[in-house]
């Protein structure tokens, strides 16, 4: 029964680290909106549990070990990876950066960018639209909104337009970009991207643009080269270090509490030689 407790309890440590791998202060968010906090269900979980008679523990470490050793951790070649500042999506065939600082989201439909107060979407539509990408961004996509003129441009060999205008998202003043972008006769790639007007700089506007020009086709061999990381199991040496441990992942920052929390380990608590931990590895 207190097994809920201690998965809630995980998944809070992964909760707040993600927050801070998305450059969120608010490390306290609910991993669910439509859920209680996850320390009240913590709670309420260790309040449920203390109604029935204490069982022993029956887990058995060694075998879920071994039976996860090698499974796939993220996303697969079906979804696109992200990697560092660089989304790749091997099965589509398409890549692009996003500017330093910023985090990469991967959802079902779309991905999502985020950093420096922006937020950027990419997603694509399968529409055969006679007028090409600038028509279809002004009398399609945006049909009825006041664009600050819509440009004609190309995108490493393909048609493009792009646009902008004010507008707000969750009642704050923001500079909306969008783009279009010719893929093939009838799929666009769309590029939505909202600046708090307060914030936004010529910098930040052009880094911006730069990623909607940084969409490219994936080579040949950079398709057969992406490949999904997998969680490895090993048995922890006399001289290994939670540091050491951490810096064998393929993470660009930090590796020591994303070990930690994929291990269960506190802040402070050491490695045990002997005892088997998990790693996340690029091989």
């Amino acid at each position: 029964p207190a097994a809920m407790a201690n998965f809630l309890g995980a998944l809070e440590v992964y909760q707040n680290l993600q927050k801070r791998l998305d450059g969120d202060a608010d490390a306290t968010a609910d991993f669910f909106d439509t859920h209680p906090g996850t320390t009240d269900r913590i709670a309420q979980a260790k309040t449920e549990a203390a109604k029935y008679p204490e069982k022993p523990d029956a887990s058995d470490r060694d075998r879920y070990l071994a039976a996860i050793d090698g499974i796939a951790y993220g996303d697969s070649d079906r979804q696109g990876f992200a990697r560092g500042n660089a989304f790749w999506h091997p099965q589509m065939g398409f890549t692009f950066t996003v500017p330093e600082g910023f985090s990469i989201e991967n959802q079902p439909t779309q991905v999502v960018a985020k950093g420096q107060g922006a937020i950027a979407i990419l997603d694509t539509v399968a529409i055969g639209w006679p007028g090409g990408p600038a028509s279809y961004l002004r009398d399609k996509w945006m049909a009825g909104e006041k664009l600050d003129g819509v440009k004609e441009t190309m995108v490493n060999g393909m048609k493009a337009a792009t646009a902008s205008f004010p507008g707000h998202v969750g009642g704050r003043p923001v500079t909306i970009m969008i783009a279009a972008i010719q893929w093939a006769p009838d799929v666009i790639f769309r590029f939505q991207i909202a600046m708090p007007q307060s914030a936004s700089s010529a910098k930040q506007t052009a880094d911006l643009q730069q990623m909607i020009g940084s969409l490219r086709r994936m080579t040949d061999a950079e398709k057969q080269s992406m490949r999904p990381w997998r969680i490895r199991v090993i048995a922890a040496q006399p001289d290994d270090t939670v540091a050491s441990l951490a810096a064998r992942m393929p993470f660009d920052k930090m590796n020591e509490p994303r070990f930690r929390a994929l291990n269960g380990l506190k802040a402070g608590e050491q490695i045990a030689p002997g005892m088997k931990y998990k790693l996340v590895s690029a091989e």
